[in-house]
């Protein structure tokens, strides 16, 4: 019976490893990856923000960062621009402006510097620039809509970076 019983164990701990391993936490880079929507504030007011992030190896992910007017502010142009950044372990995410594929007259690329809520559903932080303020982000469950020089000029430029 205990050889019976051993041998069962056995057979089974190759699958309750495999069980175990899916619950495994995830990398820190796919904790930021996916849609965000919110706003930030800078200079030119409260400015809708969606973020598009993407995992890389070793907690590096990439990003393109599409601003946008909002209802309070209906005047601020589109514009859009590739980011690099890292997600540490404790949830802190840095992007840094890489490359401008769509850049309205007179703005500057901004980097981001937050935190990530343990549930994985907001990132809140710092506008790193002069003049800026705080950026408040959402997981959005639907696909971010950015115009073609943003979508496209992602699409070419990431096989790059």
């Amino acid at each position: 019976m205990r050889a019976l019983i051993s041998g069962l164990w056995r057979a089974a701990m190759p699958a309750a490893m495999l069980l175990l391993g899916a619950f495994a936490p995830i990398a820190e880079q796919d904790a930021a990856s996916g849609e965000w929507v919110g706003a930030y504030r800078c200079v030119q007011g409260e400015t809708a923000l969606d973020l598009h992030i993407e995992p890389l190896a070793h907690a590096a992910v990439r990003a393109v960062f599409f601003f946008h007017a909002t209802a309070r502010h209906p005047g601020v142009p589109e514009g859009c621009f590739l980011m690099r950044g890292t997600v540490q372990a404790d949830r802190t995410l840095t992007l840094h402006g890489v490359r401008w594929l769509l850049q309205p007259p007179g703005y500057a690329m901004v980097d981001l510097h937050g935190l990530l809520t343990p549930d994985g559903q907001n990132f809140s932080g710092q506008v790193d620039y002069p003049l800026c303020g705080a950026f408040s982000l959402r997981r959005s469950g639907a696909p971010v809509g950015m115009p073609a020089p943003c979508h496209d000029g992602a699409l070419q430029e990431f096989t790059r970076l």
